[in-house]
């Protein structure tokens, strides 16, 4: 009977060594790294690998590999490794943001207002290199709309949309390396090339200069401050650009429908910079 009491208690003890036992995969990467994780799927030629503590999603070439095993871990290293400490507290918000120094990418969004343009739209995308975890700097393209009320002439709508392509350097600075909460502050500057023009015809019938357009031209900047939780970043600021302006005629119109001809027809230019304020959400890659 004791025999069995105590075989029973060793039994129970194996299984609760064992249970208190974790199997997580470990990566070794030719740059020294040993990530902790769990192998998301495997090819002939690369890795997809998920860190304990969701930090790095990632796939790596077999040439960047040294070896691929396994570790056995306690539960508390396992969830020290997490961002757990022992008494079930999360310590996440204090781990390090997956920002490695190298190649970073981000694609954006935002939608503005101003007092010329009643819908202000932008999409871009920048690329360049993180010289820290806190550093990015790049350069970047997109594409911006400006939408305004619409505007009528006797023989129909006339188009009040505005659309141009901004070319443009930025920079972004991290407060903290902090993976749930990273306050920043980015700017962009740089140039907007043209890609067609709004055409406005209130006076049309009515003046000898009967129409005006307006297009986006020069000057292209963008300052905000947000903070990216994960990879997901969300900002507030303001945005602008410059704004070129001519006046011209129902001749001009009716025979120079290009934009491009429009602009060399005309009786009078003038030009300003129009800024929105702005909300942008975007994703970092």
């Amino acid at each position: 009977m004791k025999k069995i009491i105590l075989t029973t208690i060793l039994a129970l003890c194996a299984l609760q060594a064992a249970l208190a036992q974790v199997r997580v995969d470990t990566l070794t990467l030719e740059n020294g790294n040993v990530l902790k994780g769990k192998v998301v799927a495997k090819s002939g030629s690369s890795v997809f690998f998920k860190t304990a503590d969701g930090t790095l999603f990632k796939q790596f070439n077999a040439e960047d590999i040294i070896s691929l095993g396994q570790e056995s871990l306690s539960r508390h290293e396992y969830n020290l490794l997490r961002g757990f400490t022992r008494d079930g507290k999360c310590t996440r918000n204090y781990v390090p943001s997956s920002r490695r120094q190298g190649y970073g990418a981000f694609i954006e969004a935002l939608g503005g207002y101003s007092t010329s343009s009643y819908g202000w739209f932008d999409v871009t995308t920048s690329q360049g290199y993180f010289i820290s975890p806190v550093l990015f700097a790049g350069a970047g393209t997109g594409v911006n709309m400006k939408i305004e009320y619409s505007s009528y002439d006797y023989r129909g709508t006339i188009r009040k949309t505005s659309m141009s392509v901004p070319i443009f350097a930025t920079a972004r600075y991290y407060f903290i390396n902090n993976r749930n909460c990273s306050p920043y502050i980015d700017g962009k500057i740089g140039y907007a090339l043209p890609l067609y023009d709004a055409i406005a015809a209130d006076n049309a019938g009515n003046s000898y200069n009967s129409y005006s357009a307006y297009r986006t031209k020069g000057l292209y900047f963008n300052i905000s401050v947000g903070v990216e939780i994960n990879r997901i970043t969300l900002a507030l600021g303001l945005t602008g650009s410059n704004t070129q302006g001519i006046d011209f005629g129902e001749d001009t119109y009716m025979n120079q429908s290009g934009m491009a001809k429009r602009w060399r027809n005309y009786y009078y230019a003038y030009s300003f910079v129009n800024a929105a304020w702005h909300l942008n959400v975007g994703f970092r890659f």
